[in-house]
């Protein structure tokens, strides 16, 4: 039995939907009951708990996902049914399709989930990849409200969007059916059909205009990032999305991520630069995705793209940048020693794992969680030497270590000052998985940079060159005997530590771990730890979870001490 998706399915007939019957949900097997028994069932929640509660939880399903709910029980079946057919509204709030196949969401389909929301749509998203025909495009200019044809005529698909397509009818006459019921849009993600659009920016009327004020996040494919960045800089006049709030550029995986990126125009006009803050409510700016191995090439990311957008963004909360490789390779011979944040003052979260650049960004002071996992970069703490910049890390490790915390500008060479509050609000480090440059001198480097009474969690998985058994020299004197005994002294109120995949941890190394009082989670996954070390752990006063998958460890002595044995397993390319 085919049973496919319908938006007045319970309701009236709607003449969009008659067109084409538009998602097949999955059938289940010939061999068993299509439905379950409607009698009192434990499992099922509409016999639990009161409606009330039922429509809350509800509420947080996106349509069209919420119609799987209806192969459940004849009992969800009905609740389903009744929900589309007397509170519309709520149903069709959110619109997601980015799991769905977009071959089969027709803007028809779309047209319909709009009109029966009644103006209450607050989502709509769509698969951020290369359409494959002119749904793509229809649908999103019936979104956009977008009317002249010329972006549809440039991909040849004139006779489609100027005449009556055989779906059903123009999409002149279903745009105007739509254009007061997406006021309420706040969530926008859409596919590479955008980019056609941007090249009419000029033609974009009122309509369109308020639906981009009103947006709060909106996601794009790398694919288009190039032409939507070059579409902010056109006008500086212009503010396009005042309200936004979250900015994402995701891959599209059907495509090398070598070909994720188009050519790259020149943002070097001076007028681009500091003077127009093009995104002035964004907090977090993504982009990329983890990509599957270490195998995998990075998607590359113009460097002067990337420090043009964070000058647009004055409210950035936070970035995040996976699988990308920020460089200078545009015409224009745009190449700088590494990207600045510092102009971003509110920027409390910097995640550069999967990625690499040049060199290692430069991140404000206000910065609380620096995350580097599987990284090509190393952090590092900026020098002025003769009044240019320099890393601390080109001119010796053992010089930082030999400063300590003495003074608020440490000079340690002639007409060198170093900047000592780079790292200084940081409570989160994250460097797993980091190449053969962090050893256990730059590591215990970095955290004399930190306050020690801030830092709460530190995260070095498989790091192979950081040793955890032999002493290390730096700046001539013999610190610790190993780098444990550096972050009970650096480190002191940590309460987080994750050491799993390193080798050369072993027992002797948990007789310091219980000296960390305030740990309270330990990750020591594939290490070659035994029972004798974790007998050990047992007398770490606020220890409560403890990871030891992959040891040599049976965990019983945890269990007895009533600390919990849990799964983590972290995304480290290998």
């Amino acid at each position: 039995m085919e049973h496919w998706l319908d938006p007045s399915d319970g309701g009236e007939p709607n003449p969009w939907t008659s067109v084409l019957p538009t998602l097949l949900l999955p059938q289940r097997s010939t061999e068993t009951s299509f439905y379950i028994d409607t009698s009192f069932n434990r499992n099922d929640l509409l016999k639990c708990f009161p409606v009330e509660v039922i429509d809350k939880i509800i509420n947080h399903i996106s349509y069209p996902a919420l119609l799987e709910l209806k192969l459940l029980s004849k009992s969800w079946a009905s609740y389903i049914r009744d929900r589309i057919q007397f509170n519309p509204k709520a149903t069709f709030k959110h619109l997601d399709f980015s799991n769905w196949n977009d071959d089969l969401v027709s803007p028809e389909y779309m047209v319909s989930c709009i009109q029966r929301a009644g103006g209450s749509v607050e989502e709509i998203s769509f698969q951020t990849c290369n359409p494959r025909q002119h749904f793509a495009y229809t649908r999103l200019a019936i979104i956009l409200q977008h009317k002249v044809p010329a972006a549809l005529d440039a991909i040849n698909v004139k006779s489609v969007v100027l005449g009556t397509s055989v779906w059903g009818p123009d999409p002149i006459s279903m745009i105007e059916s739509v254009s007061n019921l997406l006021s309420n849009l706040q969530v926008l993600s859409i596919d590479d059909s955008f980019s056609c659009f941007l090249q009419e920016w000029n033609h974009f009327g009122s309509i369109t205009l308020d639906i981009f004020a009103g947006l709060r996040e909106l996601r794009i494919s790398m694919g288009i990032m190039p032409d939507f960045i070059d579409f902010l800089g056109k006008d500086t006049t212009r503010i396009w999305f005042p309200n936004l709030e979250v900015f994402e550029c995701r891959f599209d995986k059907n495509l090398d991520p070598m070909l994720n990126q188009k050519s790259w125009p020149d943002f070097s006009r001076p007028a681009r630069m500091n003077t127009h803050f093009a995104l002035p409510n964004v907090r977090r700016f993504m982009l990329g995705d983890v990509p599957q191995s270490r195998k995998v090439a990075y998607c590359p990311l113009d460097q002067q793209c990337l420090d043009l957008v964070i000058c647009w963004m004055p409210c950035l909360d936070t970035f995040s940048c996976h699988g990308i490789a920020v460089v200078g390779t545009g015409s224009y011979s745009y190449l700088v020693p590494r990207s600045d944040f510092r102009q971003n003052k509110l920027l409390k979260t910097f995640d550069f794992s999967y990625s690499n650049a040049l060199n290692m960004p430069a991140i404000p002071c206000s910065c609380e969680q620096l995350i580097l996992r599987s990284s090509g970069l190393v952090p590092r703490t900026l020098a002025y030497i003769d009044g240019q910049e320099h890393y601390v890390g080109q001119l010796g490790i053992g010089n930082i270590l030999d400063l300590g915390h003495s003074g608020p500008d440490l000079s340690f060479m002639d007409s060198t000052v170093m900047v000592t509050d780079e790292y200084g609000s940081l409570s989160v480090l994250d460097v797993s998985g980091s190449d053969e440059r962090m050893t256990s001198e730059v590591l215990c480097g970095i955290l004399a940079r930190c306050n020690p009474l801030l830092i709460k969690e530190l995260s070095f998985q498989f790091c192979p060159r950081i040793s955890f058994t032999r002493e290390f020299i730096c700046g001539g004197k013999c610190r610790s005997n190993n780098v444990l005994g550096w972050i009970l002294e650096l480190c002191p109120m940590l309460e987080i530590l994750r050491i799993g995949q390193n080798v050369n941890v072993v027992d002797d190394i948990m007789k310091q771990v219980v000296q960390l009082r305030k740990l309270h989670h330990l990750n020591i996954a594939n290490t070659t730890v035994t029972d004798t070390g974790i007998n050990y752990l047992c007398m770490a006063p606020q220890l409560k979870t403890v990871a030891l998958h992959g040891s040599q460890a049976s965990g019983r002595p945890l269990q007895a001490a009533g600390i919990d044995i849990v799964d983590e397993v972290l995304p480290i390319l290998l």
